[in-house]
């Protein structure tokens, strides 16, 4: 599917926009502020229901506003139209096809996308929790039951963290039985969790090392390698170790504790990987990430890519256009520079907007 329009109103920056896209690469620019960024996150609020920024609906409403909508056509044979709405006073709301969404995690992964902003170079490189928060998103976008069990994990996990600052600051109320209640619950979830985490990267990480060797030529050796912290016969071993828990005030071990390694030649992407290395490695996750959902859902997802050419050389950059030209769905750039495509030359056509 691809979106044909889209309509924003009091979002951001954006007091009354109307867009129209291609169906293949749609390169927009303008100057830093001009809400580049805006148009890619209100298409993934489409998506997700929510930004990819911001933690909370009213901070997408315009300053000194009370409301904000974004409202795509589209082209697919099932989704025709999307709206996206939030009041300050009346919450948020979904529309498909005219129709209120009443639950909107049954609308995560209608519209596949993923998104790319300046922001996840450091994030994917730097923290582990954000590492796991992008591959996520992919898995939660195919499994409708993994997104559930990932969301009843973390809710589990917040109440016993929270149980168990309780008991670490009055002893004298201790009592295994809820603690046991929250002990079986995440071994119910992690379960789940692991075995979908530990399926997706078995297979991912040939998507992972074609597309980097596409973009470098083969002149470096990545690697990726997932490291779970899920126990079997869970339950029992959260039993064994809650004066452990107890004494740290919060869960030592479970799927939340798992690590995800990246690496250059042997080396730490993150100490010893320079700007640009970093770069193309988190772009690099990225896209594998995009033909790995469009190879699952046998459709192509929606790509956002915010400021994608900084810190990227020029062979670099145009090994990624390369590649970008070889993926069918539909995608967005921004860039400051609106004569970048031009540069480069890249061997494909593009609708150019200018904020």
């Amino acid at each position: 599917m691809y979106i044909k329009t889209l309509k924003l109103e009091q979002f951001r920056n954006h007091l009354d926009k109307f867009f129209t896209f291609s169906s293949d690469i749609n390169f927009i620019s303008g100057l830093n502020g001009t809400g580049k960024t805006n148009i890619l996150d209100a298409i993934y609020c489409l998506g997700f229901t929510k930004s990819y920024f911001q933690h909370l609906d009213k901070e997408n409403i315009m300053y000194g506003k009370e409301y904000t909508t974004v409202q795509a056509e589209c082209s697919d044979s099932d989704i025709h139209s999307v709206r996206y709405a939030y009041h300050v006073h009346m919450g948020k709301k979904l529309w498909v096809n005219q129709e209120l969404v009443k639950n909107m995690g049954s609308h995560i992964g209608r519209i596949s996308m993923l998104f790319f902003a300046p922001y996840d170079v450091y994030a994917l490189i730097e923290s582990n929790e954000e590492k796991k928060r992008s591959f996520d998103l992919v898995l939660c976008q195919l499994h409708p039951e993994y997104l559930n069990a990932l969301s009843q994990y973390q809710k589990t996990l917040k109440q016993r963290n929270a149980l168990l600052k309780q008991i670490q600051e009055n002893v004298q109320t201790y009592s295994t039985d809820l603690l046991g209640v929250y002990d079986s619950l995440l071994e119910r979830y992690g379960e789940l969790i692991n075995t979908y985490r530990d399926s997706f990267f078995q297979t991912f990480t040939s998507f992972f090392e074609e597309v980097y060797y596409q973009i470098c030529n083969h002149v470096e050796r990545p690697s990726l390698s997932y490291i779970s912290h899920h126990k079997e016969n869970f339950r029992a071993y959260l039993s064994q170790h809650h004066s452990r828990d107890i004494a740290a005030g919060r869960t030592l071990s479970g799927v939340h504790k798992d690590e995800i390694v990246f690496k250059i030649n042997g080396l730490s992407v993150k100490s010893f990987a320079s700007q640009g290395q970093q770069k193309t490695f988190a772009l690099s996750i990225k896209l594998a990430q995009y033909s790995y959902l469009a190879q699952q859902k046998k459709t192509n997802p929606i790509l956002l890519l915010d400021d994608i050419c900084d810190k990227l050389d020029t062979q670099r950059l145009t090994q990624l256009f390369t590649f970008l030209n070889t993926l069918k769905g539909q995608i967005f750039i921004t860039d400051t520079q609106k004569s970048r495509l031009n540069e480069l030359k890249p061997n494909f056509t593009y609708q150019s907007i200018e904020l």
